[in-house]
């Protein structure tokens, strides 16, 4: 019989996280349509940007019914994953590249902000499981899930955070929970 937490991080494993919403951002990625192949004019890139965000919502969180682009909202929401991307002034970076074809042009745009919402959105979904997970716990279950997840793992987190008996893991326990399915992704990068 596995433990709750145990039902937790097999319910947020890399698998079961990260690479279903890098799979199904990849086939939304790959159905998204465009007749350009580079921009000319910077409202092309808030036309195509806000496109293309709520193309890639829809699909990858399985919006129904889908909605419909909105300019005033979708664009600001490309344009700030621009500026995560390319720095403060990414947006104005982006549409130089995808008016020049430079570093992947348009397309090399679009990937980059399909990799931010990837990360977006499986980090939201972790949370929420891990949040549901923590809420339904009472004081004492916190305190033994986080026992039972240092006597687990604790050999794989750095020593300064596991000594005094996994005081900052206890402390932080919520996302350290948040971040297990990174870990386990790093892990097993590093076996290949």
């Amino acid at each position: 019989m596995s433990t709750a937490l145990e039902r937790l991080l097999a319910s947020i494993d890399p698998e079961r996280t990260l690479d279903e919403v890098a799979s199904r951002s990849d086939e939304a990625f790959n159905s998204f349509r465009t007749d350009k192949a580079f921009l000319t004019r910077w409202e092309e890139l808030e036309e195509l940007g806000a496109r293309f965000y709520c193309h890639m919502e829809n699909r990858v969180n399985r919006l129904r019914p889908a909605r419909q682009p909105d300019l005033r909202v979708d664009w600001p929401r490309f344009k700030s994953l621009l500026r995560e991307e390319y720095g403060p002034s990414g947006d104005k970076l982006a549409f130089e590249l995808a008016r020049t074809g430079a570093k992947g042009g348009l397309y090399g745009v679009l990937k980059s902000v399909s990799r931010r919402l990837v990360d977006f959105w499986a980090r939201n979904e972790i949370s929420a499981r891990v949040s549901l997970y923590w809420n339904r716990l009472t004081t004492d279950e916190r305190h033994g899930a986080a026992t039972e997840y240092l006597r687990k793992y604790g050999n794989l987190l750095p020593p300064e955070i596991t000594e005094n008996d996994g005081l900052r893991i206890r402390v932080n326990f919520p996302k350290v929970l948040s971040e297990h399915p990174f870990l386990v992704k790093r892990m097993r990068q590093v076996g290949r």
